[in-house]
């Protein structure tokens, strides 16, 4: 297959996920995968199909290629990751979310194929009129493996990596860490983002200053953060932020023993995936996250989605060491056994084919590795 790849110039940490490993993957099984920023550099006739991911700010002439591309009887695949729809106005992404809504709802309507990463999102998808939508979930590279050492004398490395987007749900997290045993644990801290280098703090606070005048709402968020910073004192062990670029190896480098994904419970929030658990799982992490999504991995899913809920959980796994790492030699076993990206790229393969050049219908795509085996490249 030779598939011409419209990608966003600016691209945010999905790119990697739903851009770039699935492109390489398919590279690697002899199709032909051409990014680019520029519709007019596209000849619609020299391609079997038409990939999109996510949205588009200032693209006028969109509309127009992707009519080209239908009148010439040629499929129109989109991928995206997150239900953009449902980001609450306080948050700090609102407003270039919002420049990226009408090519959202436009391709949704307008894809042969729409593919996402859970069954719930899919769903939503679905009732904002895609026609045709599968499930295709985030992969991890095996070079992001990590093998965890023994146990150790030292405080357990409880940590939290995330941009400003979460600070609600690292609220979550930071409340939670307030009730436990100080001499147990590290409390670890990152960001990620385009400010690279600033602290954490200065980070949220560079955010604060420009948002502070649109939502009443966010002031409040950042000082609820605030507040459950100063209940830590000095016992975090911050981290400067770091680019996308680097993001993957900074969070290898900080070698936590459990790494949480605290979600606070929204409509957007119930739509993601389990990314973060599953980057921490590959690195042979523990990993923890809250109970409102549920994508059939062994994440341990927090029972009760409060300060105390996370607190019981986090003391169970703080004070039997065995629990733990048991459970993330396990967690790290099914990650690297279902999303190992050539795996997923043999099924990717399969789903684009049937939509490229068989006229099969979409349910007949496996859902699983097994695919591997019967997937052959052309």
């Amino acid at each position: 297959m030779r598939l011409w790849y419209y990608t966003d110039p600016h691209p945010s940490g999905c790119f990697h996920y739903r851009d770039a490993l699935p492109a390489l993957g398919l590279t690697a099984r002899g199709h032909v995968v051409h990014p680019s920023t520029d519709l007019s550099s596209c000849v619609v006739g020299d391609w079997d199909g038409f990939l999109f991911s996510r949205g588009y700010p200032d693209t006028p002439d969109l509309p127009l290629f992707l009519a080209e591309i239908r009148d010439a009887g040629l499929p129109i695949l989109y991928d995206v990751d997150d239900a953009m729809d449902l980001v609450a106005p306080w948050q700090p992404e609102y407003l270039a979310i919002q420049r990226l809504l009408p090519t959202y709802y436009y391709l949704l309507h307008t894809a042969t194929l729409v593919t996402t990463t859970t069954d719930r999102l899919a769903a939503h998808l679905r009732s904002l009129g895609a026609h045709r939508v599968t499930v295709l979930p985030n992969t991890m590279t095996p070079a992001w493996q990590l093998k965890r050492p023994a146990l150790h004398d030292g405080p357990v490395r409880v940590g939290f990596v995330g941009s400003v987007s979460h600070i609600e749900d690292v609220c979550l997290w930071l409340e939670a860490l307030a009730l436990l045993d100080p001499a147990r644990f590290t409390p670890v801290l990152m960001g990620v983002g385009l400010q690279a280098d600033q602290s954490v703090p200065d980070y949220f606070h560079t955010c604060r200053v420009g948002l502070a005048r649109r939502h009443r709402d966010w002031p409040a968020v950042v000082d609820r953060f605030e507040h459950a910073l100063a209940a830590l004192g000095d016992r975090l062990d911050w981290h400067p932020v770091v680019p996308i670029p680097a993001y993957f190896a900074a969070v290898a480098a900080l070698r936590l023993d459990i790494g949480c994904s605290p979600l606070a419970d929204s409509p957007f929030n119930r739509c993601k995936s389990h990314v973060k658990a599953i980057e921490y799982m590959t690195r042979g992490t523990l990993a923890l996250a809250s109970p409102i999504i549920n994508t059939g991995d062994p994440v341990v899913s927090v029972e009760w989605n409060t300060p105390e809920g996370w607190a019981e959980c986090l003391t169970h796994y703080l004070t039997h060491p065995d629990d733990r790492l048991g459970l993330a030699t396990t967690q790290q076993a099914w990650t690297i056994e279902n999303r190992e990206p050539a795996i997923w790229a043999a099924i990717r393969e399969r789903t684009y084919r049937l939509v490229v050049t068989d006229p099969l219908p979409l349910s007949t795509v496996a859902k699983g590795p097994s695919l591997c085996v019967s997937a052959t490249s052309e």
